[in-house]
């Protein structure tokens, strides 16, 4: 349009006339105030576990692993480490033992759950001098620990009403990094009770707060829920959780974005995004895929992400050369895989020899 304006108007004409063009089009857009950024203090309220840490972790594997009686009595070892001065860090992990046992799944123990949360909170009142029931992040902890009950038990909206208080004292103590982690890990509990609407508003939330954090470590986190997002907003946040953990030279979180998304565009056939994502993979320099353990994921993972990929590529009709070289890539990550993960996956080996021999005849 403006070399059409230039046969017609001269000079000064002319730039009279853009400026215009200029101030009509300005008019027409309305601005867009992007939110503040947030600062997050969630280090200065948080809890002093350094020295059960390491109990900590292994209860919640058990408790991943369906035993939770053995979880609980880890938790209780770490309750009993702990020192009498560290009543604050006693009542939360009991409150995080009685979320465990609450939490749904198998060894799920309602009523061993409620137990505990109530001693937690007895002993909260009790605590006098320390005044934890003014302790704003201490009170918000005892909340999410009983909404994981709750939903647990199918009470959704003691569940989310329990919830938006802890929100509100998180926010107040700015202990935003904290509450994303928390909106994401009750996503999840309301996505497993099949509350599909609950589990993406609290997964949006998440990835809304992180995105005002001026901290990348913090994205990656939130967009690994992406999963619980419809398509509209689930591939901005896979871009954003990639980018975040490009920039701070995170591998392990850059992969976990990568399998996640191959993973999500795979299961809904759509082969090209998946070949896309996949791609990311490659070595920049020569283009060759990694091998399943340096990605910094699960073998079981590692191998998942280059089967899918691989048969993506196939589907998509992809060059035939990287196609070969991918299915040869994952069948190497599948040889490294201990007996019980190859009898869970043997469907998988099968399509890729046989998806091999039919590239291989072509």
């Amino acid at each position: 349009m403006i070399a059409r304006l230039n046969n017609i108007v001269k000079g000064p004409a002319l730039s009279g006339l853009l400026c215009v063009l200029l101030l009509a089009s300005c008019a027409s857009t309305q601005r867009v105030e992007r939110p503040a950024k947030l600062e997050d203090q969630s280090a200065e309220s948080a809890y002093d576990l350094a020295a059960v840490s390491n109990k900590l972790n292994e209860a919640e594997k058990w408790a991943n692993d369906g035993k939770r009686a053995l979880a609980a009595l880890i938790y209780d070892a770490a309750i009993e480490t702990l020192p009498e001065s560290k009543l604050r860090e006693r009542i939360y992990v009991r409150a995080m033992k009685a979320a465990m046992l609450g939490r749904q799944g198998e060894g799920r123990d309602e009523e061993q759950a409620r137990s505990q949360m109530q001693h937690a909170r007895l002993d909260a009142m009790d605590s006098g001098a320390l005044n934890l029931l003014f302790d704003r992040r201490f009170k918000a902890d005892l909340n999410i620990a009983e909404a994981t009950i709750e939903c647990g038990a199918g009470q959704f909206e003691s569940a989310e009403s329990l919830f938006k208080q802890a929100q509100e004292l998180l926010s107040e103590t700015g202990a935003h990094a904290h509450l994303v982690e928390a909106q994401i890990g009750l996503a999840y509990e309301f996505e497993i009770a099949g509350q599909a609407d609950r589990a993406e508003r609290l997964a949006s939330e998440a990835m809304q707060r992180a995105r005002r954090l001026d901290d990348d470590t913090m994205l990656p986190v939130a967009a690994a829920a992406a999963g619980l997002l419809r398509d509209a907003e689930r591939e901005q946040v896979l871009i954003d959780g990639y980018e975040a953990a490009y920039r701070s030279n995170d591998l392990w979180w850059r992969n976990v974005m990568i399998a996640l998304a191959v993973q999500l565009h795979f299961d809904c056939g759509n082969w090209d995004d998946c070949v896309r994502w996949g791609d990311r993979m490659r070595d920049r320099d020569v283009g060759g895929l990694p091998e399943s353990e340096d990605t910094g994921l699960y073998p079981e993972d590692g191998f998942l992400l280059l089967a899918r990929y691989a048969r993506a590529r196939r589907l998509a009709g992809a060059e035939k050369g990287r196609t070969l070289a991918a299915y040869e890539d994952a069948l190497e990550a599948w040889a490294k895989l201990d007996e019980s993960e190859m009898s869970r996956l043997a469907g998988w080996e099968q399509k890729l020899r046989s998806g091999l021999l039919q590239l291989r005849g072509d």
